[in-house]
């Protein structure tokens, strides 16, 4: 048995519902953590569209500090989110493990990472180049630094999108 209140449901919408009868069905929810600590944007602001979508789709979705737990086990993924400051190494150690056991992680990097990020990404084959992607052919001009997609060159055939300040990311042959 599990109640949902008022202002719950008014937060929440039908997440509140779907959250309780998961729990009272037995169906365990799947967990995406998004850090924080480091600058990232809030997953209650900027991400709030992301959360959502996460939430419509039945994951229960929540912040972490890597330094105050470290990364609980029933973590399906974790999101670091375009980290401003350097992460700790015992916050990559973290991260590390859990890669390691078979969690998942969604890095959002920003140009010009720190050394410490850069270094978790090569580690399993991931590069990231310097500076910024330059389109001079696809851009929001005047601007060629703003790279813009079509519709028929983006998979997921949307209209037009836009990279404000993207940077490249590329697979790497042995790490």
């Amino acid at each position: 048995q599990r109640h949902v209140y008022g202002p719950q449901v008014e937060d929440e919408a039908e997440h509140a519902f779907t959250s309780a009868i998961l729990e009272v069905s037995g169906i365990r929810q799947r967990r995406i953590y998004f850090v924080t600590g480091h600058g990232e944007p809030r997953i209650e602001g900027d991400y709030r569209i992301a959360s959502d979508a996460l939430r419509d789709n039945l994951f229960d979705v929540r912040e972490i500090d890597l330094l105050g737990q470290g990364i609980p086990p029933d973590a399906a993924a974790v999101v670091l989110a375009g980290p401003q400051q350097p992460l700790a190494p015992s916050e990559l150690d973290s991260l590390t493990s859990h890669l390691e056991g078979g969690g998942g992680l969604v890095v959002l990097v920003n140009p010009n990472p720190q050394p410490e990020l850069r270094q978790l990404l090569a580690d399993w084959w991931i590069g990231v180049g310097d500076g910024y992607v330059v389109d001079p052919v696809s851009n929001v001009a005047p601007n060629p630094d703003v790279p813009l997609v079509s519709r028929d060159r983006n998979a997921f055939q949307l209209t037009r999108i836009y990279f404000p300040g993207a940077t490249s990311v590329e697979p790497r042959v042995g790490a």
